[in-house]
């Protein structure tokens, strides 16, 4: 019976060696899960600021200048979720002939990591197209 007391007492302290060796491990890992999620969180909030400026753009009468509409709110929308619309790269066209014209925004961002634990520089990007509304008068 001596041997197996003192087994048990040579293993002491074991649990807290193998924790500190898994320990790293686990937090890179919910640091990528906490990245991940942000990044993804951020491109839906690029993709919803360009389809709010397309929907400004196409609801603007055409003598109103639609592409100056919509580029002012991509960014105004990219600011008021909380992302730096000065950085952002965007750019309004209308495409196609009357009565068929359309209306492409792209909006390039650059992202913010939350923690940055990979400093990798990717752009957030989101393109979209829609019809211009045709205006008529009441």
């Amino acid at each position: 019976m001596p041997s197996l007391r003192r087994c048990a007492r040579s293993r002491r302290g074991s649990n807290a060696v193998e924790f500190a060796l898994i320990l790293p491990i686990l937090i890179t890992l919910l640091a990528g899960i906490v990245e991940w999620g942000w990044t993804l969180n951020q491109q839906m909030m690029v993709v919803q600021a360009a389809r709010e400026g397309a929907r400004a753009g196409v609801s603007t009468p055409r003598d109103d200048d639609p592409e100056t509409a919509a580029q002012a709110r991509v960014v105004q929308s990219l600011n008021d979720m909380g992302l730096n619309g000065s950085a952002a790269t965007v750019t309004v066209s209308i495409v196609g002939a009357y009565p068929d014209e359309l209306l492409q925004v792209n909006l390039a961002l650059p992202h913010q990591p939350i923690i940055g634990l990979v400093p990798i520089p990717v752009d957030l990007k989101a393109a979209l197209t829609m019809r211009l509304e045709e205006q008529v008068a009441p």
